[in-house]
């Protein structure tokens, strides 16, 4: 005999020793189990609700508005962002944390190039006049092999509507907090990252903005967007206007429920020597040791 049914037996004899009782009491035990194992999942539910609310607020601080791209700083003053984002001019300021700062300098991957439908090595670095607020995180570059539990895109971009156009009238500028899923179900260990997220589309502004991965309650930044992947809906959806004469559809204001995401571990050393490069660029923007004291004399009398 088990001995949760032992105990369950002297509970009966205890209580008048008649078997119809035991078997009452051995009967309710399955509901009582059920029962506990409702109100731990209840808990377990809330508790993963307060986290992800905590981590919530932690992504809406992480991405930084570049005018008409996304960033994200990875070092005091240092803001990664896509190479295209610069190919038609460098963003004047950088937005984070409530403060608009200027930017001083920029540096592109020497490998950075543009492809027929594609671009290589899709990084730059910002380097701003002044730094960010302690409020916008340092956000650390994914490590060769590293594992997460999930992933989460950020940017300023467009917002679409269903049928995947930009919606009229809206503006660049509002934060999309997208959680995001493998296009390729057996991505490679090279090349681009390529993702899916039907429900809010990459649109023109998600550019240069990270794909955050999820490692033991901490954020890394495994990508940054890159390309526009469309859909089979639009692939060919030129052919019908070219058919009847009309002038063809804007596809710079098509977003994509696919989109590929540069690979940081394939840019580690560009990153690194960067950083490095910009701040040995701009001394006078580093902070300024204070002037040595002078010391005191007595004179004597």
């Amino acid at each position: 005999m088990k001995r949760r049914d032992f105990i369950t037996l002297l509970v009966g004899v205890a209580a008048g020793g008649h078997r119809a009782r035991w078997l009452k009491a051995h009967r309710r035990w399955p509901k009582v189990l059920e029962y506990v194992k409702s109100i731990v999942k209840i808990v377990l539910s809330l508790m993963a609700l307060q986290t992800s609310s905590i981590r919530a607020q932690e992504l809406d601080r992480i991405a930084i508005f570049l005018e008409f791209c996304t960033g994200t700083r990875i070092a005091d003053k240092i803001v990664l962002t896509a190479y295209h984002c610069l190919e038609n001019g460098i963003p004047k300021s950088a937005r984070g944390g409530g403060v608009e700062i200027k930017v001083a300098d920029y540096l592109i991957s020497p490998r950075a190039r543009e492809l027929k439908i594609n671009v290589i090595h899709d990084v730059a670095l910002l380097y701003l006049e002044r730094s960010l607020p302690e409020e916008v995180p340092i956000v650390p570059l994914a490590s060769p092999g590293q594992k997460f539990e999930k992933y989460v895109r950020l940017g300023y971009g467009f917002h679409a509507g269903q049928d995947g156009w930009i919606i009229d009238g809206d503006a660049l500028g509002n934060l999309k907090v997208d959680e995001v899923v493998f296009w390729d179900k057996s991505p490679g260990k090279k090349g681009k990252f390529k993702f899916a997220q039907p429900a809010n589309r990459t649109c023109p502004g998600d550019s240069g903005g990270p794909t955050l991965g999820l490692d033991n309650g901490h954020w890394y930044v495994i990508g940054v967007t890159s390309h526009v992947m469309p859909d089979l809906r639009h692939r060919f959806s030129w052919i019908v206007p070219l058919i009847q004469g009309k002038g063809l559809p804007d596809y710079a204001r098509y977003c994509g429920e696919y989109y590929t995401s540069e690979r940081v571990t394939e840019n580690l050393d560009f990153l690194a020597k960067g950083v490095q490069t910009l701040v040995a660029r701009h001394p006078e923007l580093l902070p300024q040791a204070p002037p040595p004291r002078k010391a005191l004399t007595r004179r004597r009398k």
